[in-house]
């Protein structure tokens, strides 16, 4: 059975991805997403950032941040990780900001996704200051 599109929630999908994601690590992702599945990337689209990261309640940092942090916790999705870091940036987060959600993860997942991320993140820190 073929995905049936929701052109709502692509377009809004579409408007979020091309401010949080477009032309950044994320665009790799979608394109394995498309390679794997194109009903799995129109759902992803449509779905995850149309459908979650469109509603209101919640800005797009505040959004970014909780997604972040997940993918940190996770700590199976390294891709995923460096992805949501850049849009946090992109969604007004500072660099800074991005450090400290990785050490917020430490006290609930323990150590292990932080440290993780902090490796795939060297590059991204790479030019912060020192606290």
């Amino acid at each position: 059975m073929a995905f049936i599109s929701n052109p709502e929630l692509r377009k809004r999908g579409q408007e979020v991805y091309a401010e949080l994601y477009g032309g950044s690590h994320a665009d790799e992702m979608t394109s394995e997403y498309n390679e794997k599945s194109s009903d799995f990337a129109d759902m992803s689209l449509e779905w995850a950032i149309g459908g979650l990261f469109g509603r209101p309640g919640l800005d797009l940092k505040s959004r970014e941040f909780v997604a972040f942090a997940l993918c940190v916790a996770d700590g199976r999705v390294q891709d995923a990780v460096l992805a949501h870091a850049e849009a946090c940036i992109r969604a007004g987060a500072t660099k800074r900001e991005v450090y400290e959600v990785v050490l917020n993860t430490i006290w609930y997942v323990g150590a292990g996704g932080a440290s993780l991320a902090f490796s795939t993140l060297k590059d991204f820190f790479a030019d912060m200051e020192e606290a």
